[in-house]
């Protein structure tokens, strides 16, 4: 057997007469194997227009529902026969679709998420960046008082002495200090080192991801109000990114409003 044959055989009707329908994207072998595995299977059907109607109510439904997994061709034929010749509301089923999207997302998202500091390449860059330009910086200081006073008795002393304290604080902030941010349905906890916020969501509200520019390096914050006090969290040195913790903000807020209702 081919290597086109175990590919065939591997497909469902569906794909095959999708085949079919885009002959101009395959060679005429591949083509003319789905045809015979279609017939192999006693299904006669040349195009999607001659097969759909042979397909259940429910299974159409389920295909539209489910239309990722389909070619976006063979799912317009679907609803065209849902809509002109089953007399299906098409409004319904997108609504079920995202009920759908919504509970296969809620699924993926554990009951807490712990979101640890991310010691990537990028973050020690961005670290090592910053040191440099402080040491540099205060360096640049020093000489010019010391220039001014006309005195350089002590500035080479003082100069090792700001960057070995440099460098021991910018190892000590990438190793040695843990940054964790916590979410489940009752709150939000962020840790920094020794120092920890813990607010229910009832004391949460307004919590907004947000660009923030800086003189040394410009970076997404997460922001929120809490009683008497505005969170502000640099985003950089977390293991996440915008677009994931804006989805466990509004899934783990969501699991709140539930767990009141109920």
């Amino acid at each position: 057997m081919s290597d086109f044959e175990k590919t065939i055989n591997k497909k469902d009707d569906i794909e095959l007469i999708g085949i079919l329908n885009s002959s101009n994207n395959y060679q005429p072998i591949f083509i003319g194997l789905a045809e015979k595995e279609l017939n192999k299977r006693g299904v006669s059907a040349k195009s999607y227009v001659e097969y759909i109607p042979s397909i259940t109510t429910e299974e159409l439904e389920n295909i539209f529902i489910h239309s990722e997994d389909f070619n976006p061709e063979f799912v317009d034929f679907v609803e065209k026969e849902l809509v002109e010749n089953r007399e299906i509301s098409i409004e319904k089923l997108i609504k079920k679709r995202k009920v759908l999207e919504i509970y296969t997302e809620e699924l993926s998202i554990p009951n807490r998420t712990r979101i640890h500091r991310s010691i990537s390449a990028k973050a020690l860059i961005i670290r090592a960046i910053e040191a440099i330009i402080s040491v540099f910086t205060t360096v640049t200081i020093l000489v010019v008082i010391f220039v001014i006073y006309d005195d350089f008795s002590l500035l080479f002393l003082i100069i090792f002495a700001v960057v070995s304290i440099s460098i021991f604080v910018l190892i000590s902030s990438l190793f040695f200090q843990d940054y964790t941010l916590v979410l489940d349905k009752f709150g939000i906890a962020y840790s920094k080192g020794f120092r920890c916020l813990y607010y229910r969501w009832e004391e949460i509200n307004d919590e907004k991801i947000i660009w923030k520019l800086k003189p040394k390096v410009s970076s997404h914050h997460l922001t929120y109000n809490y009683p008497n006090g505005k969170a502000d969290i640099d985003l950089r040195f977390l293991n996440t990114n915008k677009r994931e913790l804006a989805k466990l903000i509004r899934i783990y807020r969501e699991r709140n409003n539930q767990l009141k209702q109920n």
